[in-house]
């Protein structure tokens, strides 16, 4: 796959949320992303929270598909799947189906490259020390609640000039957090 086409990446999830199908896209999509663990195999029949970095990010997401089950009515919203040469601009959209199955699309709605960041380099090593990511929108917490795109974390602490690159820790920034639970009724 390259690397700025537009895949549509969707799932379903079981009632016990345990992942039951893929699409077509998932495969190309993980083995082009340097994921081979997410390949089909590894993941059909477990739980999606086994691929959800950070405690707050999988409760989001508990509350996200309850909130899907029980009013029946779909969910929309954007987020960022950015990789170390691309910034991903994508929509999930969940959808409750019968017996408490689920649906969950991820469509590319648009795709911009740009100068490699060692930061979200998969394969990069890393430090002890954690760096707060968020995982809908890719900002990296500096300070309390200062948020500020991964391009400039980098460049305010010289992230370029490092050998190994600090340890990111997946979790939701107050806006994005805000923007979720106001899709909660």
């Amino acid at each position: 796959m390259n690397r700025l086409s537009m895949p549509v990446i969707a799932y379903e999830l079981n009632g016990d949320d345990r992942i039951t199908a893929v699409s077509s896209d998932w495969a190309e999509f993980a083995a082009g992303n340097d994921a081979p663990e997410l390949t089909p195999g590894n993941v059909l029949g477990k739980l999606i929270y086994d691929f959800i970095a950070g405690d707050d990010v999988k409760e989001l997401y508990r509350i996200l598909l309850r909130r899907v089950r029980d009013s029946e009515e779909p969910l929309m919203y954007p987020f960022r799947c950015d990789g170390p040469v691309v910034r991903r601009y994508m929509t999930m959209h969940i959808r409750a189906r019968a017996h408490r199955l689920v649906d969950i699309t991820c469509i590319t709605n648009r795709v911009e490259p740009r100068d490699p960041i060692p930061l979200l380099d998969r394969r990069a090593r890393r430090t002890r020390l954690p760096v707060p990511i968020c995982s809908s929108c890719n900002s990296v917490r500096l300070g309390i609640s200062h948020w500020v795109e991964a391009d400039e974390a980098i460049r305010q602490l010289h992230w370029f000039d490092l050998d190994d690159q600090p340890a990111l820790s997946h979790t939701i920034c107050e806006r994005c957090l805000a923007e979720k639970y106001s899709l909660l009724p």
